[in-house]
């Protein structure tokens, strides 16, 4: 054997004994802490910001955290720790790295064997300047569907009109305008109304002064009457008209209105007060003030030719 091998044969066999003893140690522990109860559990991370400052990066939400040593570990809950990341003592913006702290919330069992590590303990963040804005809710871009035939959007309304944003600087400033969740109209024939929720489109962006915005749309029918007869009002009793004629109307109005309607509520008159001979002439129709919230769009045709003769002796008698 030579002279260096024999030195390390030396070395190794020194205070054999105290070696052989720290092994043992370490073994037990290994094996204590593979077959002890365990129980690992994930707990939402806590973090205080410094006033005036926004969190304007993605962050681990979570805290992994590893209970053992007890047999009520098993028990244990992500209702029974606390983990916080205390950020107020930064006083300036920017990459910062914060200690995660955990808090064991059951006394009575934490002088029991309980023992618990957990993962991460250091987490950097970024923080910048919080920064308040007003923008304008955009709830028009939000309706969607498609309305039964014959029925349109006569108006939507909503309020608020705005709404106050808050977050980071650099990514408050990038939203011009809010937008909703969306308004199905699909199928629907009435007036609809309701809440819907209010999305920055940043999730580092909250809403400060309100979360939704009520929504109202007014949805109306349209419905065509054709063949109506024309009424004539102020011919001279020794005239008459020898052909009558037809029309048509196109209203708009409530579902509920257009379905209460009759072609009677909607007669058309053509005043001949000003005809004194036979003849053709041509005459203007006037649509009638018709019932309940029903509008007319179109009268159709405006005009109308009529033939005039003069009455029978025997129709005069």
């Amino acid at each position: 054997m030579n002279v260096k091998n024999s030195r390390f044969m030396s070395r190794l066999l020194a205070n054999w004994h105290q070696k052989v003893i720290a092994l043992i140690a370490a073994l037990f522990v290994f094996v204590f802490y593979r077959i002890s109860p365990q129980r690992e559990i994930r707990v939402s991370l806590e973090v205080k910001r410094p006033a005036g400052y926004e969190l304007a990066r993605d962050w681990p939400q979570d805290v992994t955290i590893v209970v053992r040593g007890n047999t009520a570990a098993r028990s244990f809950t992500d209702k029974d720790f606390r983990a916080v990341a205390d950020l107020s003592a930064f006083s300036e913006g920017g990459l910062v790295k914060g200690a995660v702290k955990v808090e064991f919330l059951r006394a009575k069992d934490a002088e029991s064997g309980l023992e618990f590590d957990f993962s991460p303990s250091i987490i950097e963040f970024y923080l910048e300047p919080v920064l308040d804005r007003y923008v304008p809710i955009d709830a028009k871009a939000a309706v969607t569907g498609v309305l039964p035939p014959g029925y349109f959007l006569e108006s939507l309304s909503f309020t608020p009109q705005n709404v106050l944003v808050r977050g980071p600087r650099s990514r408050v400033e990038k939203i011009t305008k809010a937008a909703v969740e969306n308004f199905d109209l699909t199928g629907k024939r009435m007036t609809l109304s309701g809440a819907v929720k209010i999305l920055t489109g940043d999730k580092f962006v909250r809403t400060v002064d309100a979360s939704e915005v009520k929504i109202t749309a007014v949805i109306k029918g349209r419905k065509k009457f054709e063949k109506l007869d024309v009424r004539f009002t102020g011919l001279r009793a020794d005239l008459v008209v020898k052909e009558q004629s037809q029309a048509s109307l196109e209203v708009e109005g409530t579902d509920r209105a257009l379905e209460s309607l009759k072609p009677e509520d909607l007669a058309l008159t053509a005043d001949l007060s000003e005809i004194t001979a036979p003849g053709d002439y041509t005459v203007s129709l006037h649509p009638p003030v018709p019932p309940g919230d029903v509008k007319i769009t179109a009268v159709t045709p405006e005009e109308i030719t009529v033939r005039v003769e003069r009455r029978a002796e025997e129709e005069n008698q």
